[in-house]
């Protein structure tokens, strides 16, 4: 007897749930990502590993590299998209970070060049400090007013920004149950007269002088109307 295949997936188009989506991907298919990072031996590709995605059979593995690890160092995953026509972007991502002590940041950070200027919009959960943070204007890393939370290494978390395009703003992040509003926290820009686009990317950070691991599930990049 015949037997029917089914395989849910996710298309470039309208939501019901938000407006425009830009980009989905919940790692089912071809890993469409570059990756880079201090050294060479860093990591940046499918996990099937128990508990390693949020369900189906693939996530996102990012770990720093294995030789001679040093505090500070950095793996990033990042692919290039076009951007919207529209001031208001939101990304979000599900994480877990595994150890609250070699851990320094999980980020999800947007790159956006209008063809006039590059914002770098770097939103992080900070274990050691137990908050999220963000990359400020002078290119230093600066707490979220109110986001000061305790998640655990094991557990899946979701973390989600809005960022206004044209007023150079991150107006909305949320992780988990805490829901930051109205916001006018201002990353870090300069002038690039670049072709237009968005970058989105993930980005750890190592905290010690040890391998740091971290699993990503369901980056998800849309426009707010």
């Amino acid at each position: 007897m015949s037997q029917d295949y089914i395989q849910k997936v996710t298309v470039r188009g309208s939501n019901p749930l938000c407006d425009d989506i830009l980009m989905y991907d919940n790692f089912e298919g071809r890993l469409n990502w570059a990756g880079s990072g201090t050294g060479t031996d860093w990591v940046v590709a499918q996990s099937s590993g128990g508990n390693e995605m949020v369900d189906g059979q693939y996530g996102l593995k990012l770990q720093t590299k294995a030789t001679t690890p040093a505090i500070g160092d950095e793996v990033i995953a990042s692919r290039s998209m076009f951007l919207t026509p529209h001031n208001l972007i939101a990304f979000s991502g599900f994480f877990r970070f595994l150890s609250s002590t070699l851990v320094r940041r999980v980020i999800l950070r947007l790159y956006c060049y209008t063809g006039a200027v590059r914002s770098e919009v770097l939103i992080a959960y900070s274990p050691i400090n137990q908050r999220l943070e963000y990359l400020e204007y002078s290119g230093a890393w600066w707490p979220v007013i109110g986001g000061s939370i305790n998640l655990h290494p094991d557990a899946w978390h979701r973390l989600l920004f809005v960022y206004d395009i044209i007023n150079h703003y991150i107006v909305v992040v949320q992780c988990d149950s805490l829901v930051l509003l109205n916001l006018s926290a201002e990353p870090y820009f300069s002038i690039d007269t670049s072709a237009a686009r968005v970058v989105p990317g993930v980005q750890l950070i190592a905290d010690t002088a040890a391998q740091a691991t971290s699993y990503l599930d369901h980056l998800f990049l849309y426009e707010q109307r």
